[in-house]
């Protein structure tokens, strides 16, 4: 293989990835390509930079578009890459930079502009991956300087560029923060105490409100998504125990690794890997990390459906994610205005009602009336984990577009309760009149035409969780919030003088 890799047409970039730097520089090594907010600094603004630290990130996110086009030999398909944060493409800075930022509103396929958003991926392995600046030529490395742009991407004249790891987001099972996990027989996982040692664990019950069924998750920011698991009622982290029972042959055993909650520390925790199940939202399988051994329901050795790692893959290892958080308030909503994402601009045209001008020789004016308003969807949701607490009662302002949408004000403040994720239409409506002006011997037809804007704005906030048994937990600036509105707003009316032929029709 050559030292620029191999242009593979077997291997396709995920749809949505993370990438991480595999670069010799310890200083560099192993960190997540990150978009940086306006938060991070002016001068970042819409920069790339490998700094973050965990792969599970809103900002660490980023999508592929295939291209329709080719490289120069045909062989291989062009992409674009968007930021998930801010919904604008990968492109240089400008036509006089080589930074490569994510500010551009569209994808641009035309190769003899600066703006243009195609990259070649060449591929190592598949795995690992280098990227080509279709426009300029040059590979994407990162930056040695100067500060602050020290490891943000760029377009390096002269380089074979930087390596990167590609990780499959949609591989990423990312769990909430406090859950349950309900087995295959219909019974929550409980943790309970036998001789006041083993705090083992047990699919038994069926309240989902028992303190001993809840768990807290530790995700290790790894490009596996590995995590830990800590028993919220004995404060342990699960791990496992090995039991190895002889069977009649003496060259024979079978060991199964019962999982307990029985480590004190991280250090002595056993990692999972959760995966998902196919076509399901919230079922899943957990899997010890390194030997990929599920874990499952098991009856054995006196123990009845207690959780053990054990292979093969069964049915009793699918096991059903629910949150256990009994109420949630979200607070101290700070919108990032500066990354808000456009989806869709548009006019819609509703027809109101037809006038017809019986005088065959001077015109006519006629009102007609009309209820009009702005009417908004507002959904709140997380661009990172699936919150399904059974109630979240947000306390925010709702960010409405002014004028020409150069900016946001803030329409006034909800203090209600949402089901997360579920989408809240709002009317205020109006009775409005427009008088039309109708030709001699004419019929016009009234049109409301309506300006609709879709969009999403990212926003920090503060979290208090009510947990079933009345602890309060409180986390402060929270970075995965999403705002989605649909809105529609400016309402006028329009008149159409009908055609004789559509009159005599």
């Amino acid at each position: 293989m050559s030292s620029r890799g191999e242009e593979s047409k077997y291997w396709k970039l995920p749809k949505f990835l993370a990438l991480q730097s595999t670069t010799s520089d310890d200083h560099r090594n192993n960190r997540y390509l990150r978009y940086m907010r306006k938060a991070e600094g002016e001068d970042l603004h819409q920069h790339l930079q490998f700094s973050e630290k965990e792969i599970v990130k809103p900002w660490s996110k980023f999508e592929v578009e295939p291209s329709s086009s080719l490289d120069k030999r045909g062989s291989q398909q062009l992409v674009h890459i968007k930021c998930c944060y801010n919904n604008k493409y990968w492109s240089r800075g400008s036509e006089s930079s080589h930074w490569i930022v994510a500010s551009a509103n569209e994808a641009q396929e035309d190769q003899s502009l600066w703006s243009c958003t195609l990259f070649l991926p060449i591929f190592l392995d598949s795995k690992r991956v280098r990227f080509k600046h279709v426009q300029s030529g040059f590979y994407l490395s990162l930056s040695g300087g100067p500060s602050p742009h020290i490891d943000c991407l760029f377009a390096n004249r002269g380089s074979d560029g930087g390596t990167f790891l590609v990780i499959d987001w949609d591989s990423l099972v990312i769990l909430p923060t406090y859950v349950a996990f309900k087995g295959d027989n219909g019974m929550y996982l409980k943790a309970f105490e036998i001789n006041r040692r083993n705090h083992n664990l047990q699919f038994s019950t069926e309240n989902d409100t028992d303190i001993a069924v809840g768990n807290e998750i530790f995700p290790t920011g790894d490009d596996h998504g590995s995590i830990r698991i800590k028993s919220i009622r004995f404060n342990l982290f699960w791990k496992t125990v090995p039991t190895t029972r002889r069977s009649l042959s003496l060259f024979k055993a079978s060991t199964r690794n019962w999982i307990q909650a029985d480590a004190g520390n991280e250090s002595a925790a056993q990692l999972f890997l959760p995966r998902r199940v196919a076509d399901s939202d919230n079922t899943i399988t957990l899997h010890l990390l390194g030997t990929g051994t599920p874990c499952r329901r098991l009856t054995s050795h006196g123990k009845k459906d207690c959780l053990a790692a054990l292979s093969p893959t069964a049915k009793e290892d699918h096991m059903k994610v629910e949150e256990c958080v009994k109420e949630r308030v979200i607070t101290n909503v700070r919108y990032h205005y500066s990354d808000v994402r456009i989806f869709s601009k548009k006019i819609n045209r509703v027809f109101i009602q037809t006038g017809k001008n019986r005088n065959k020789e001077a015109e006519d004016t006629m009102t007609f009336k009309y209820t009009s308003g702005r009417k908004r969807t507002s959904t709140w949701k997380s661009s990172i984990t699936k919150k399904v607490a059974a109630t979240v009662k947000i306390k925010a302002g709702i960010p409405l577009p002014v004028p020409a949408f150069a900016e946001f004000a803030i329409a006034g403040e909800t203090d209600k309760q949402y089901a997360w994720e579920e989408a809240k239409e709002l009317s205020e409506g109006h009775e409005a009149s427009y008088t039309a002006t109708i030709p001699a011997n004419k019929t016009v037809e009234i049109y409301a035409t309506e300006e609709e804007v879709s969009y999403d704005i990212p926003y920090t906030y503060d979290q208090l969780d009510t947990l079933h048994d009345g602890t309060v937990i409180s986390k402060k600036d929270m970075d995965d919030g999403i705002y989605s509105c649909k809105y529609c707003y400016n309402y006028k009316f329009e008149s159409d003088v009908v055609t004789d032929d559509k009159q005599s029709s």
